[in-house]
């Protein structure tokens, strides 16, 4: 049995026809939606559409561009296996086309892109090349999958996708599209020629699905050291790391909710909610922010009984998870300021119980071996109330707060 490589090359001018696109196809949720290759000359709209995105991002980031310019989204479905070439060649060769890829998983997943909640597959963000046409694409022959703005090769690797995967495809024009381009698809796939050979195939067991997770900066440079903690795991799922940072969810379930709290040293602390869809892998990158002073940390669950400094049960979550962000940065300092739920004027009995109410907090932390020189506490009274007419329990949990912010880094 020998596998013959069938190769579909299409390739487009604009004699006769165009395609052109509006305002909706510029946003991720108004794709156009194209099967296996990208047919037809076309020009992109002007502007970022109706939402924009992808945006502040810094110049060196290699997966993004800086912002939303003249863009326009796809959608690319394949039905069969494929390594997926392509090239977009500027009818004006002066002019400047970026693209990245996004793998779909899920639902609202343009909602993941806009939040910064996932990496693009390939991207290629180089700046034009006018001697060479500013072409530029997926090509065989390259093994970088990204390419940022600079000297930086013209082409990304190609994808190699399989069928019933899901791509969007987002192309902009940082300087304008004056002219449009030819879109050629290099679409290729292997089948077999008829034989009458009988093979027996052994059974293979199927992989244990999982879910990689791991976290960039704001420049998308990859964060090592990650340390993490999940709520929603079952007893059923195996939970590692590769000593680097990245971290594995294997026999992760369709249809479970997990919880994934991220801490590493120098970075604010963040907590993120997913729901895994899918009987599959999946791969979750997360964007943390750098510590600065001045920084407010959320814990947004540490609260008190009514006129007491007492610490509800329910705040052990958020004391767990303060505790172990103290831990991996010993070298900051933070302030724990208390606020009370009370009304009208900010009364010296409301100063006394909030300052209480921090107090017991930075008790309970050193308590847990936090160095007490990382720690000051205040009582800030009802003088930052969230809700000065609070209509519920839950917004006067929520008035009865501490608040953690950043106050030196070493």
């Amino acid at each position: 049995m020998k596998p013959i490589l069938l190769i579909i090359l299409i390739i487009l001018t604009n004699i006769g026809f165009g395609q052109k696109f509006g305002k909706e196809q510029s946003d991720c949720a108004g794709a156009v939606v194209f099967y296996d290759s990208i047919t037809g000359a076309i020009n992109i709209p002007k502007g970022h559409g109706f939402k924009m995105e992808i945006k502040g991002h810094d110049i060196r980031n290699p997966y993004f561009f800086t912002k939303e310019h003249n863009t326009l989204w796809i959608k690319l479905v394949f039905t069969k296996d494929a390594k997926f070439e392509f090239f977009i060649r500027p009818d004006l060769p002066n002019e400047d086309y970026d693209f990245s890829i996004f793998k779909i998983n899920g639902d609202n997943y343009c909602d993941s892109i806009a939040t910064n909640k996932i990496l693009p597959v390939r991207s290629n963000i180089c700046q034009k090349k006018p001697e060479e046409n500013s072409v530029t694409g997926l090509k065989e022959g390259y093994n970088n999958y990204f390419a940022a703005a600079g000297e930086s090769p013209s082409f990304s690797a190609p994808l190699l996708a399989l069928a019933g995967e899901e791509y969007y495809l987002i192309i902009d024009g940082p300087y304008g599209t004056i002219g449009g381009f030819q879109f050629e698809t290099i679409y290729s796939e292997t089948i077999e020629e008829d034989t009458v050979a009988i093979i027996e195939i052994p059974e293979v067991k199927e992989p244990l699905p999982k879910i990689h997770i791991s976290a960039v900066d704001q420049t998308g440079a990859k964060i090592a050291n990650l340390s993490l903690k999940i709520k929603g795991a079952r007893s059923s799922d195996s939970i590692y790391n590769n000593n680097l940072g990245d971290w594995t969810i294997e026999n992760a379930r369709k249809l479970t909710r997990y919880n994934i709290t991220l801490t590493c040293k120098g970075y604010e602390q963040e907590t993120f909610n997913y729901f895994h869809k899918i009987n599959g892998d999946s791969t979750l990158i997360f964007t943390l922010k750098k510590l600065t002073i001045g920084s407010k940390l959320k814990f947004e669950h540490i609260s008190f009984v009514g006129d007491k400094a007492t610490i509800l049960p329910s705040s052990m979550g958020d004391l767990i998870l303060l505790t172990s962000f103290l831990q991996e940065n010993p070298h900051i300092k933070v302030e724990i300021g208390g606020h009370v739920n009370g009304k009208g004027r900010n009364k010296r009995i409301y100063k006394e119980l909030s300052k209480e109410r921090a107090k017991a907090i930075v008790d309970y932390l050193i308590n847990k071996n936090i160095n007490p020189t990382q720690l000051t506490y205040v009582g800030y009274g009802n003088s930052k109330i969230i809700h000065k007419k609070a209509l519920s329990e839950r917004q006067s949990k929520e008035n009865r707060r501490v608040e953690v912010i950043v106050t030196s880094i070493e």
